[in-house]
């Protein structure tokens, strides 16, 4: 009989809508299914059910240098671990997440169009969770 790996996931399933809202947002409905984990590693614990997690995504363009999205996690509101180590702790239920990519170019002198380098990212991201 093989013996079982650590970090190797159970069985997962990831659906995702994605939908064009004008020229320039977008919506997205994901759903991820993940499987019982009833062969655990030699460092884990038996994950005994599975479980289901719902986002909900909204992003926009609002100028050719900066994107916002925001993200709403968990929608069900399950409780489930977050990794098979025994010292993991449960998801922290509904929580969302707001992140703005700003690029910046450097200009191409004497009123030309800028360069098109790669474009410096700068990523805010803040997350709200729900109290209990």
């Amino acid at each position: 009989m093989t013996r079982p790996l650590d970090d190797m996931p159970p069985a997962t399933f990831t659906l995702g809508l994605r939908r064009p809202v004008t020229s320039r947002g977008f919506v997205m409905l994901r759903g991820s299914f993940f499987d019982v984990d009833d062969r655990p590693g030699p460092t884990e614990v038996r994950m005994p059910r599975g479980y289901t997690v719902v986002d909900a995504i909204a992003g926009a363009t609002l100028a050719k240098w900066i994107d916002v999205n925001v993200n709403v996690r968990n929608m069900l509101d399950r409780t489930y671990p977050l990794s098979p180590d025994p010292r993991s702790v449960a998801a922290p239920g509904v929580s969302a997440v707001l992140t703005a990519n700003v690029r910046f170019w450097r200009s191409g002198g004497a009123g030309g169009p800028p360069e098109r380098r790669r474009p410096a990212c700068y990523t805010r991201t803040s997350t709200a969770l729900r109290p209990p």
